[in-house]
């Protein structure tokens, strides 16, 4: 397939996927195991395979006028810049950003939040285990008959795929935790031999983070790692956001990581 802003697309990393003609379905099976590049792309119509297979590609799917007004209310003012397409169908489009490589074997798969009567924001990101994909420009809308389009200014051609905001990752990890609720009540806490209440852990932690200065993030990353594992796991994710937020560096959140994993 011939599409210089598919192409440039791919050149940040994005793989696809064939679209079978007049549907939204991939075509084939095992599609989720077999990224492509445009080159493999022999249908009129295309989809972004999302997440890991994507460089961490992920895309935030705006289901109707309330999930806009949601997003607003519960995640932040306005949704950022960044490569975003629609069908045409009025108050609905998508929007990629890239999730940080040091957390995306933890943040969530597909999921969706209910904001209005048939409509919903929705998260997409997906991994071997559970492949997802987004129908992209130029595929026909198999009920409108139109063709999807980049939305004003917000074409490959124009930008980049934007870092997912801290925020929204945020509201991802608190909206997982929630549905997961009934399992953390009884998921046994990690401990270890020198084991230290997990309250306690959290609150060096925090302490931690909030006392990292310019330059002097690595020493207390470790440590903030080592005490992790006094912390459940499904809390992981929430404590690398807030490290990325405290300007840890790629080299700070993977000795944390690894420190996290130690016995």
């Amino acid at each position: 397939m011939n599409n210089l802003a598919l192409e440039i697309l791919e050149l940040q990393g994005a793989r696809f996927v064939e679209i079978m003609p007049g549907t939204k379905r991939p075509q084939g099976t095992g599609w989720q195991h077999n990224p492509r590049t445009l080159d493999g792309i022999h249908t009129p119509a295309v989809g972004m395979l999302l997440g890991d297979a994507s460089a961490g590609i992920m895309a935030v799917d705006f289901d109707g006028a309330s999930a806009i007004e949601y997003w607003a209310e519960h995640i932040m003012d306005s949704v950022p810049d960044t490569v975003m397409w629609a069908s045409g169908r009025a108050g609905r489009f998508q929007a990629a950003y890239r999730v940080p490589e040091e957390i995306r074997a933890l943040v969530p798969t597909k999921f969706a939040h209910n904001t209005g009567q048939g409509e919903q924001l929705e998260w997409r990101y997906g991994r071997d285990s559970a492949g997802f994909q987004s129908v992209l420009p130029p595929s026909i809308h198999p009920e409108l008959g139109t063709e999807y389009y980049w939305l004003e200014g917000m074409s490959p051609l124009d930008r980049e795929v934007a870092e997912c905001p801290v925020e929204l990752l945020e509201w991802a990890f608190e909206q997982t935790k929630r549905r997961d609720v009934a399992v953390t009540v009884n998921t046994p806490m990690n401990t270890t031999s020198d084991s230290i209440s997990e309250a306690n852990a959290l609150r060096k932690i925090a302490e931690l983070i909030a006392g990292m200065a310019p330059g002097n993030r690595s020493t207390p990353a470790c440590q903030v790692g080592a005490l992790m594992r006094h912390v459940r796991g499904e809390l992981h994710g929430e404590i690398f956001l807030r490290l990325i937020a405290a300007g840890c560096d790629k080299s700070a959140i993977s000795s944390a990581k690894k420190y996290s994993q130690m016995m």
